[in-house]
């Protein structure tokens, strides 16, 4: 059950034991322009509010939570996933492209077309010259999966080591 929109990809929710959490959108980034933030904002906020059923999927790539305490997780709404939603409608920006997840390459598509009809985030960027990948979802042989695997971990590795240095200057101020 929704308890509180906190932002386009932060949601606090109260599971079935009754227990308040929140939970970060996985491999989805909020929109930098403050005027498409508030409508994408509103637009999940309305999504989740009017669901009769909020389901809450975890990747299997190992990491439950982020440094914040965050579940991660992907999010569905009368089973449509709300990470989906966002990036069709120009709203949400597909992220962690250096791990593996599940719905990947379903956003990347919908990534595609977002951009291909200058929606949202996208209205004043140019053309995508990729087109759709999920159909074809190639093997990765060994060397690749291990260069992901590495580079996967050297982003994380940098990523708390900022959020540390972010942590620590907010307690300074």
């Amino acid at each position: 059950k929704l308890e509180e929109c906190v932002d386009v990809t932060t949601v606090k929710l109260r599971g079935s034991n009754d227990e308040i959490f929140k939970a970060k959108l996985l491999a989805v980034d909020d929109p930098t322009d403050e005027d498409v933030l508030a409508e994408a904002k509103q637009y999940a906020c309305n999504i989740l509010v009017n669901a009769s059923k909020i389901v809450v999927e975890y990747d299997n790539n190992g990491k439950e939570e982020d440094s914040y305490g965050r579940k991660l997780v992907w999010l569905f709404a009368d089973d449509e996933l709300l990470q989906n939603q966002l990036v069709l409608e120009g709203y949400a920006s597909v992220n962690s492209l250096y791990d593996t997840y599940e719905y990947t390459a379903t956003l990347q598509d919908s990534e595609i077309l977002a951009k291909k009809e200058k929606i949202g985030i996208w209205k004043e960027k140019v053309e995508p010259t990729k087109e759709p990948v999920a159909e074809e979802k190639k093997e990765k042989n060994f060397f690749q999966s291990l260069i992901d695997n590495v580079l996967g971990m050297i982003a994380k590795f940098i990523d708390d080591i900022l959020e540390k240095i972010l942590n620590l200057v907010e307690d300074m101020l």
